[in-house]
């Protein structure tokens, strides 16, 4: 693909190159009584159109250049969801060391009542939280991160619903779950 916009580009450069340099004679007008006189010839039709783009040769540039800005466009949006996704994971690393913290620290894990917020507020022993208020906040698509643990069972789950804000999806859409985060 790339190889093709250099090739098109490169008969752009070309045609441009030859309408200007045909339009415009640097070289001082002669005496013209040393110029031998010319002889006229026939003007055929390529030549005469030969000085400018046709409208064929505008199309294809056009329909080239377009096809190049939808690839990269996609090739774009690939990369921001892939990057947003991984945000999230690192996200949900980063809130589940605050968790062990808070374990190691308490004996047990907040409850879904508590939330994350428990780990923003300050300790008895300590002056600073255990996890920075900026730092839960929000996934990469604004919206807060889920956190919930049964009563009887004494693991959590904390889960980033995705780009859709809903359960389930695939894709951009996709849930990512603390239980999808390898420790």
């Amino acid at each position: 693909m790339l190889t093709l916009a250099l090739l098109v580009i490169g008969f752009v450069v070309n045609r441009a190159g030859k309408i200007f340099c045909a339009g415009n004679n640097f070289l001082p007008d002669p005496d013209p009584s040393q110029v031998p006189p010319l002889k006229e010839k026939p003007i055929s039709p390529t030549l005469a159109c030969s000085e400018a783009f046709s409208l064929a040769e505008l199309l294809i540039a056009i329909v080239i250049v377009g096809l190049l800005i939808g690839v990269t466009t996609v090739n774009i949006q690939r990369y921001q969801i892939n990057t947003k996704r991984d945000a999230a994971r690192q996200d949900i690393a980063t809130i589940m060391l605050a968790l062990d913290s808070f374990w190691t620290e308490h004996g047990r894990f907040p409850s879904t009542d508590e939330g994350l917020g428990v780990l923003t507020r300050a300790r008895e022993d300590s002056i600073e939280p255990i996890f920075d208020q900026n730092q839960q906040g929000l996934d990469p698509w604004g919206q807060p991160y889920r956190y919930r643990k049964s009563a009887e069972d004494i693991a959590y789950t904390l889960i980033c619903l995705g780009a859709d804000s809903q359960s389930g999806g695939d894709g951009a859409n996709a849930d990512i779950s603390s239980k999808d985060i390898e420790r």
